[in-house]
Order: structure tokens, then C-alpha cells, then sequence
């Protein structure tokens, strides 16, 4: 429950500058509200982020930024378009319940570190094409309710979007999964195209989708089957010869 509202009114702008202290939401029962653009563009954050449970009322523009060590925005809300486009997060990034009341860009967004986007909402575009997921990373229970994009996105931990739902298409074209990779119970209400996604372990599939090909066609298994094809084609010929 909220007791009370403390209110940051105007711009608040960090650009392209080195912050070497902690930023830090104290609140735990009142709510942060942001009421006008949050401008941390091209700075560099060397200590811990913590804006957890704060309502962003205008834009907030993240881009090229630089998180050093955690970054927490739990359950925060954010009511106009964000940017984190090519934002480099640390070990550990929290997005747990957060509200994407409008587009969210992480466009080749870097995440060092685990990272948390669980049970959350995204009402607008969602946009993680090329971004770089380099420690386990967890979608589970969150919510696209327009266009999921992960286009050439890279996944090298453990992946988790259990019980996510896409209302409009998942776009996983190019997409790399490194390790295990479990889309149990997730839903994809109008279409995905997972199949062109490359997958080093065999994905968990929602129980729709398990008679599918999911296993990736890269060069390499595409001139393996090739090979195995055409060595079965000549012992098939040496045998025949051979009875002849």
C-alpha cells in the first residue's frame, strides 16, 4: 500500500556524465513520481541504481548509458516511450512487475549479468532486437501486448518465458540461444517464428508447438544432415554393387 506520494517535478537530466555514487529510491511505503523527462544519456553509473517503485511520467531516455553494478527498477511504471537503446547494464538488473505503458527500446542493450524482466507488462512495442543477454535472463509471467521483438538477440545463460504471452507476434528471427532455453506454457496468440531461431539444447515448446522443428538450422547442421545423406546414398550404392 502506498502512504504517501513524493514528487520530483521537472526535467531531471545526468548527460553524459560519471556518477560515482548511488542513486537510490529509499521509499518503501510512499511512491517516487517522476513528473518530467528523465534524461540519463550517456553516463556512466559506477555504484548501485535503485529506482524501484517509481512512476516515470514523461520519457525516459537511458540510451548508450552505463550501469557498473545493479540496476533495480522493480515495479516501477513508466508512462511514456522509454530508451536503454545500447545500454550497458552490470551484474544484476531488475525489471520485476514493471508497467510499459508505451514502447520499450532496448535495442542492442547489453546485460553483463542476470537479468529480470518477470511478470512484466509491456502495453507497447518491445523492442530487444540485438540486444546481448550474457548471464541467465527470465521473461516468465510477463506480458506483450504488442509486438515482442528479439531479432538477432543473443542469449548465452539459461532463458526462461514461462507462461509469457505475446498478444501480437514474437519475432525470435536470428535469435541465439546458448543454453537451455524454456518456453513452457507460453502463448503466442498470433503467430512466432521460433523455427528461425537457433537453439544449441532442444527448447521447451508450449505443448502447441512441440510437433514443430525447433531444433536451430544453422550451416553447420544443415551440411551435417547433408553428409549423412550422401554417405548412407553411397554404402546404399556399395551394397547394391556388391550383390550384383
Amino acid at each position: 500500500d502506498v502512504r504517501s506520494i513524493r514528487l520530483v517535478d521537472g526535467t531531471f537530466s545526468i548527460r553524459d556524465s560519471e556518477v560515482r555514487g548511488r542513486i537510490i529510491n529509499r521509499t518503501k511505503d510512499d511512491m517516487l513520481v517522476m513528473s518530467g523527462p528523465v534524461i540519463f544519456s550517456g553516463t556512466s553509473f559506477q555504484d548501485i541504481v535503485d529506482l524501484s517503485k517509481t512512476v516515470f511520467l514523461g520519457i525516459v531516455d537511458c540510451s548508450t548509458a552505463s550501469f557498473s553494478k545493479e540496476s533495480y527498477f522493480v515495479q516501477g511504471r513508466f508512462q511514456q516511450p522509454v530508451l536503454f537503446t545500447q545500454t550497458s547494464f552490470g551484474p544484476h538488473t531488475r525489471f520485476h512487475r514493471s508497467v510499459f505503458a508505451s514502447s520499450a527500446n532496448f535495442y542492442h542493450a547489453r546485460f553483463g549479468g542476470l537479468a529480470e524482466f518477470l511478470e512484466v507488462s509491456f502495453h507497447g512495442a518491445a523492442s530487444f532486437s540485438g540486444a546481448q543477454f550474457l548471464s541467465g535472463t527470465g521473461f516468465s509471467g510477463s506480458r506483450f501486448n504488442d509486438i515482442g521483438d528479439f531479432l538477432d538477440a543473443r542469449f548465452e545463460g539459461d532463458t526462461y518465458f514461462l507462461f509469457a504471452r505475446f498478444e501480437k507476434e514474437g519475432r525470435f528471427r536470428g535469435t541465439t540461444f546458448q543454453s537451455a532455453a524454456d518456453f513452457s506454457d507460453a502463448v503466442f496468440a498470433n503467430g512466432q517464428d521460433l523455427g528461425q531461431a537457433g537453439f544449441s539444447k532442444p527448447p521447451q515448446l508450449p505443448s502447441s508447438m512441440r510437433t514443430e522443428t525447433a531444433m536451430p538450422r544453422t550451416w553447420m547442421d544443415q551440411y551435417g544432415v547433408t553428409g549423412a545423406l550422401l554417405l548412407g546414398a553411397l554404402l546404399l550404392l556399395g551394397w547394391l554393387l556388391k550383390i550384383k
